[in-house]
């Protein structure tokens, strides 16, 4: 069993210790890089952390020292998600680990990077592949040929089509559908289904133009 340590704090934490949990690790630490944002009303993260039967430890990024027997992942989903993984690579020498929830299915002709977290139920098909740093929750479902790039977070049960692509950093919202061949741009926020074949880009996303077709 190793133990997972989080580097900063947001809704993604709730994911990544489920998914550690089910893994058989032990959630040791959450590294705070800057203080939390909460909505009014609501109970933040680290008010749940805490209530958890085993509590893991809330500490400020400057008190950080590698421990054995640790792998890292990265809570913090707000921009400047890969600003923090460079710090953390370069400060303190640690990698961001892979984690995919044992009740996923993932393909073995898939293919996945550094960072990458699957979140469960999740299905991620044959030549499909999901690039650093990207998050899949819940329900999702990832079509062959799909490219899910750098730093892009996909919300609970969206479907994303055959040979569709996802920018770095761009965020798609829960239940919707990307259609096959979509492209959607880096950064841009998807709010409603996608139709197949266009580019979208922007916050929210809107269509750009129609792609020309590829070949069969």
């Amino acid at each position: 069993m190793s133990r997972l340590t989080i580097f900063g704090i947001g809704n993604h934490v709730v994911t990544l210790v489920d998914c550690a949990l089910a893994l058989g690790h032990r959630v040791h630490r959450v590294v705070l890089n800057q203080p939390e944002v909460t909505r009014p009303g609501m109970k933040s993260t680290s008010e749940w952390l805490r209530s958890l039967a085993s509590p893991p430890q809330l500490i400020p990024i400057d008190d950080f020292a590698p421990e054995p027997d640790e792998i890292y992942a990265l809570g913090f989903n707000a921009s400047g998600r890969s600003r923090l993984v460079d710090q953390v690579r370069d400060r303190f020498g640690v990698r961001i680990a892979t984690l995919v929830h044992p009740t996923c299915y993932v393909s073995p002709l898939a293919r996945l990077g550094e960072g990458v977290s699957i979140a469960p139920q999740s299905v991620v098909q044959a030549n499909v592949h999901i690039g650093t740093r990207v998050t899949i929750t819940h329900g999702a479902v990832v079509e062959p040929y799909a490219l899910l790039l750098q730093g892009c977070n996909i919300g609970g049960h969206v479907a994303v089509g055959h040979g569709a692509t996802v920018g770095m950093g761009a965020n798609i919202l829960e239940e919707r559908v990307i259609g096959a061949g979509a492209f959607i741009a880096a950064g841009a926020v998807v709010t409603r289904d996608v139709e197949a074949g266009v580019l979208v880009a922007g916050v929210p996303a809107q269509v750009k133009r129609r792609l020309a077709p590829g070949p069969p």
